[in-house]
């Protein structure tokens, strides 16, 4: 559940924060999951992109703003956390690892 958790809120993100990097082309969600005995991955795309504006650092309790606290809440629920940007499109890359 902690998984699905992180994913939703990965792609949430992107619904709320994504701009398309041209005007004529609409920014695009893709989600990829992986799933094997002990290890869940999953690879959330907003493709037609622009890059995030701001840095990609969780944001702490603390900070007034609410910017950050969505990565913060998934790097709280998953083993780690990546970001590629290949080609117009911005990748977040989940992962959770168990024990067999």
């Amino acid at each position: 559940m902690t998984f699905t958790t992180a994913v939703i809120e990965s792609a949430s993100n992107i619904v709320q924060h994504a701009r398309p990097a041209k005007a004529q082309k609409p920014v695009e969600l893709g989600v990829d999951i992986s799933v094997q005995p002990t290890l869940l991955q999953a690879r959330v795309s907003a493709f037609f992109a622009e890059p995030p504006f701001g840095p990609l650092e969780p944001g702490t309790p603390d900070d007034d703003s609410e910017s950050g606290r969505g990565l913060a809440l998934i790097e709280a629920l998953v083993t780690t956390v990546t970001f590629e940007r290949q080609d117009g499109t911005n990748t977040w890359i989940l992962t959770r690892t168990s024990q067999p």
